[in-house]
């Protein structure tokens, strides 16, 4: 897949219904929440958090006002999605293996389509 080609699959799974949020942003928007899980939805490979955390830069992420936020991160030109699950005795935080934008866009869209969890 060429950078160009990557670039655009990545835009895509940011934008999906191109309304990114925005300060001045209806009060009644929210990020993005994933869909109903399918009866064909595949298990995700989490794996715990080793510190130290690995800094990403946040391209996408699902809805804030949900007990547990993914977010489909990018570092080095690698690419990983990171479940943050919150809890009164703290957050947890899984995360996927870091993989190549192709395979983390599929695995990205799977989620929010309720295909994979």
């Amino acid at each position: 897949m060429s950078r160009t080609a990557s670039g655009e699959l990545l835009w895509e799974l940011m934008h999906p219904d191109d309304r990114a949020w925005t300060p001045d942003a209806p009060e009644e928007y929210h990020g993005l929440h994933l869909g109903w899980q399918r009866a064909a939805c595949v298990p995700i490979e989490w794996h715990r958090r080793t510190l130290p955390a690995v800094k990403i830069r946040v391209c996408a992420h699902t809805c804030e006002c949900m007990v547990i936020v993914y977010e489909l991160g990018a570092y080095g030109g690698k690419y990983l999605i990171r479940r943050t699950t919150r809890r009164a005795e703290g957050d947890r935080v899984v995360e996927t293996d870091h993989l190549g934008a192709k395979d983390i866009g599929e695995l990205w869209s799977r989620l929010l389509c309720g295909l994979a969890r």
